[in-house]
């Protein structure tokens, strides 16, 4: 019988763990308070692989930990402060392995409301979230042992279900009504409210701003619900390119400003983690050698994280202008305008910011980059 893995082990090394801090233990003697946020877990086994093992709670939106704990006596403990504002966040637990070649594990949990299904990653909520060995999972592959969830809290519920929005009629409703009928039921879902983010590609304006103004008000605040607001409501027109965004200069200036008056414009955006963008990067070094005299060229980072960007900016030195979006109102009319939800995208444009060409993803020989964008600007 084959189990469903779900993100269990889609990245051998978390980001986190590239800049781990020494964490204590939290003290197993501690009382709740309302602004605390535990998470406890029971092995149910004194001598399993873990006991000795120090564990972390990751937080996968900063790709941080947010706390430490060593297995004792087949027992782990999570205590996280929270303030009023708290917005519940995708978190997993992991540990280190020792081993060079896979040096981090994740464990995985038992999702009560889909058959064969285990997931790693669920939801950091108010209160206590316990967790305890499931005996009807035994080492499979990579997984020694199963976690279940006593008791599963509501934005890990919804999750589990992996609720879809849709663009087709399901159940004999239309798209429409299955979309609103969907956050009428879970007004309250974090994960519902990034899987709108996800499907608003399929989806119009006015279908994303009617689904937002039906989630609970407490939402409104996260950055989440704003770029929504703002990628919904942005009116993108023409094929020139967007002067009302603002983007980061390596050397921490802003501009808005990017199109060269008189050359032509290539405009590639990409993002560290990307390896076809990195792969891609070669192909731009020689166009650039070979034409810097009429060709401007300006690479867009779409990271989240600056240190990383700052970091593949050393490796790759590349010798043109280059900038971060930040997360926020610049980067959602750009997503608008060219659907960033794929990279690497390259964008040529005249001298007068007329869109020439453009291409998506890597391609070879004479659909590469380099020899398409020469094509053009040699004509």
């Amino acid at each position: 019988m084959k189990t469903l893995l779900i993100d269990l082990f889609r990245a051998s090394v978390p980001l986190f763990f590239l800049s781990l801090v020494a964490l204590a233990c939290p003290s197993c003697q501690s009382t709740p308070t309302e602004e605390q946020m535990i998470v406890m877990g029971d092995l149910t086994d004194t001598h399993s692989y873990l006991e000795g093992k120090t564990l972390y709670l990751e937080d996968l939106e900063t790709a941080r930990a947010l706390d430490s704990s060593v297995v004792k006596q087949g027992k782990f403990k999570f205590t996280v402060n929270s303030g009023n504002d708290y917005t519940p966040v995708r978190v997993r637990i992991g540990h280190e392995t020792g081993n060079p070649t896979s040096p981090y594990q994740v464990l995985g949990y038992t999702n009560p409301f889909l058959e064969r299904t285990y997931e790693s990653i669920f939801y950091l909520e108010p209160g206590t979230t316990y967790l305890e060995r499931d005996p009807a999972v035994g080492p499979h592959g990579l997984v020694k042992l199963g976690l279940r969830f006593v008791d599963v809290k509501p934005q890990t519920a919804v999750a589990f279900k992996h609720l879809r929005f849709s663009s087709k009629p399901v159940k004999a409703q239309s798209p429409e009504e299955h979309n609103r009928a969907l956050v009428r039921r879970y007004p309250y879902s974090v994960y519902l409210l990034n899987t709108l983010n996800e499907s608003k590609y399929s989806l119009t304006s006015s279908e994303v701003t009617e689904l937002l103004s039906l989630f609970d008000e407490r939402l409104h605040t996260i950055s989440v619900y704003q770029d929504l607001q703002a990628y919904a409501t942005y009116k993108k027109s023409g094929s020139d390119f967007p002067a009302d965004v603002v983007l980061k200069k390596a050397d921490n200036s802003l501009t808005s400003a990017i199109i060269h008056p008189a050359k032509y414009n290539l405009v590639v955006f990409w993002a560290s983690w990307c390896g076809p963008c990195r792969r891609e990067i070669p192909h731009i070094k020689a166009l650039y050698e070979a034409n810097k005299d009429k060709l401007a060229i300006s690479s867009i980072s779409i990271d989240k994280r600056e240190d990383h960007w700052r970091r593949a900016l050393q490796q790759e030195a590349m010798p043109w202008e280059q900038y971060l979006v930040n997360q926020g109102t610049s980067f959602a009319r750009l997503d608008r305008k060219y659907r960033l939800n794929a990279v690497p995208l390259w964008l040529l444009f005249d001298s007068g910011t007329k869109l020439l060409d453009y291409g998506l993803g890597t391609e070879e020989g004479k659909d590469a980059i380099d020899k398409r964008v020469a094509a053009v600007i040699s004509k």
